[in-house]
């Protein structure tokens, strides 16, 4: 399904995501804080975040989604996040075209 109002090369979909009360924890004080994990990326994962795909590929927010818009990367959308699709990150890596 793709959105109208996406920039272009822009899928959406529909991913369940975890709530975010699964992310926080209750201190003794009774303050309430986010502890977001530390995690390394599948590396065979359907989709990576943004953040991730910089790091995986050595590049940075600009030249992704300038890849993006040549068509040599493709993006997604679940809920209100980017997602960039695993297989063509792997393609660009390798040197293949997406």
């Amino acid at each position: 399904m793709t959105d109208k109002s996406a920039p272009v090369g822009v899928n959406h979909i529909n991913i369940q995501h975890a709530p975010a009360s699964a992310l926080m924890e209750k201190r003794k004080d009774g303050a309430v804080v986010h502890e977001p994990t530390a995690r390394t990326p599948l590396p065979n994962a359907f989709a990576y975040t943004v953040p991730d795909s910089c790091r995986m590929g050595g590049f940075g927010r600009t030249l992704l989604y300038k890849l993006a818009k040549e068509g040599r990367l493709r993006l997604l959308k679940a809920g209100g996040r980017t997602l960039v699709c695993g297989d063509s990150l792997r393609a660009l890596i390798a040197g293949r075209t997406a």
